[in-house]
């Protein structure tokens, strides 16, 4: 069977699909790159090498004979293949007003024109909502969504998702962004640093779902050169080839566009806002888009904080899957592989299909090393902290007091030297910290449980402390009372408490309830 590929997002959907429909080793699958390709098409076949897929040239494979054609695209013409052809959509069904389009207008030609239209030319939908919209125009069949399914049944390993994207119990924001100049990305490129900003980051995680188009159109090095800040902030960047679909798992809540990404999280359950959904470029007649567009609309970086603080913090997460958006939930790939193994002319073995499985994520990302930390007291007892990583600048903070806390292992020397307080990586650190950080007025080191703060003057003040706590937070702590000139008290971060008095600190959970 041949699987024609033309982009880098039907390349990745459809190697997935064929990989979990056909194990079968009656069956041997060829790749190509079809014509005309998409603009988005550079290093394809590179991109197929690299996965060890077995590749037949476009020109080559116009010239055979095949059981079975797969492709995932709704807008060219393909008369050239003589082959029974099974045409899946490569997002959410065909619902944006260009997919439903071509297949009604260019599909046109391959449906009635061309070498092998006598043999079965099928349009797969995900819903029979779907199917009224394709009328009899052309052969179709309800199929379901088969990634959709992948990540409904894969709910149960959520906590596995969320220790891969290293969450702890920090609330996960994914935001997603489809390609093109009505996309979120286009509309607001700086939000990733801005949302960090304005996020605690001991509360929340942020993750960054990008469209495959974007990724090539710009190239992974401009991307992550974009993101530079977010990224030194904490930013988890999930690669296009895979992981996005287990990130929207773990994902408390999510802020997208019109892409497919926004509608699966949104079917999903998942809090949705939406940061630009063009109405008109989408297919009003289809229930999911109708659904899609009740979605909490926003237009700035602090929307997005304020609906994420809102819906994260709600006590528990309602798990929908609307009737009209998918047919056939569970079994999308039985039919699927059904549909596929009756044109081919072969039973289907009961062990070669497999439902899509989905892979841990494995973001781009790292682990911040200096932060503003706010400081505001919230009652006689309490203090509270909140810190936002140096990066993206302490904007989002409103506190009394700010200070930067840095370590010496920050390579963003201008951090070091701005710091109100460094905490020493190794004891080799004591001896040039007054040099390499002027403004600080204390450095903080910490081996096990013991800690230790030095003050300008050589001062050196002994703390018993947990030695799993978060070396950067009892800095920061130490480093304010020392400003307080008041080594007492009881400070919130996040869901933590840590209490200071006796040369000692310690630290406990807040309960849930409190």
């Amino acid at each position: 069977m041949l699987v024609m590929v033309r982009s880098p997002t039907t390349l990745v959907r459809s190697a997935d699909l064929a990989r979990h429909l056909f194990s079968d080793p009656r069956i041997q699958v060829l790749f190509t790159v079809s014509e005309p390709r998409s603009v988005f098409s550079n290093e394809l076949e590179l991109a197929i090498n690299k996965r060890g897929l077995p590749f037949v040239p476009w020109k080559n494979a116009v010239l055979e004979t095949y059981d079975l054609a797969l492709i995932e695209s709704a807008l060219d013409p393909l008369p050239e293949i003589k082959a029974p052809i099974i045409m899946l959509s490569h997002g959410v069904g065909h619902n944006s007003v260009r997919s439903v389009a071509g297949a009604n207008t260019a599909h046109s030609n391959w449906l009635d024109e061309g070498p092998g239209t006598n043999l079965p030319r099928i349009v797969g939908l995900i819903s029979e909502d779907e199917a009224r919209v394709f009328g009899d125009r052309c052969q179709t069949e309800v199929l379901g969504d088969p990634v959709f399914d992948s990540m409904f049944q894969a709910r149960h390993r959520r906590d596995e998702f969320r220790n891969a994207l290293d969450i702890g119990d920090r609330k996960l924001v994914a935001l997603s962004s489809t390609w093109g100049r009505l996309s979120a990305f286009s509309a607001r490129p700086q939000m990733f640093s801005e949302l960090l900003s304005l996020l605690p980051a001991d509360e929340f995680a942020i993750a960054a779902i990008l469209h495959p188009n974007i990724w090539m159109g710009h190239g992974p090095w401009q991307i992550e050169t974009w993101l530079r800040d977010a990224l030194a902030g904490g930013l988890k960047l999930i690669p296009f080839e895979s992981g996005w679909q287990a990130t929207l798992v773990a994902a408390d809540c999510l802020a997208g566009d019109h892409g497919s990404v926004s509608t699966y999280a949104s079917m999903l359950g998942t809090p949705t806002c939406l940061l630009s959904y063009p109405e008109d470029a989408l297919n009003g007649d289809l229930a999911i888009v109708q659904a899609m567009g009740s979605n909490k609309a926003v237009e700035t970086a602090r929307e997005i904080a304020e609906f994420a603080e809102t819906t994260c913090r709600q006590a528990s997460r309602a798990q929908k899957r609307p009737n009209a958006a998918f047919s056939y939930v569970g079994s999308s790939m039985e039919r699927l592989a059904e549909l596929a193994y009756r044109l081919i002319g072969l039973e289907p073995s009961s062990t070669a299909v497999l439902p899509l499985t989905l892979e841990p994520p494995i973001p781009r990302t790292c682990k911040p090393l200096s932060f503003w930390v706010g400081f505001t007291r919230i009652s006689d007892m309490i203090i509270d902290m909140r810190r936002t990583p140096s990066s993206v600048g302490p904007s989002g903070i409103r506190s009394d007091s700010t200070l930067l806390v840095a370590s010496s292992a920050e390579r963003n020397y201008r951090m070091v030297q701005s710091a109100s307080c460094l905490v020493l990586e190794n004891r080799d650190a004591a001896g040039w910290w007054q040099d390499a950080s002027p403004f600080a007025r204390c450095a903080y080191f910490q081996q096990g449980s013991s800690g230790q703060l030095s003050d300008r003057n050589g001062t050196q003040v002994p703390f018993k402390v947990p030695a799993h706590a978060d070396r950067n937070v009892l800095a920061a702590i130490l480093a304010y009372c020392l400003a307080q000139g008041d080594f007492r008290g009881t400070y919130r971060m996040g869901k933590t408490l840590y209490t200071v008095g006796e040369s000692v600190i310690r630290c406990a959970r807040i309960p849930e309830s409190g």
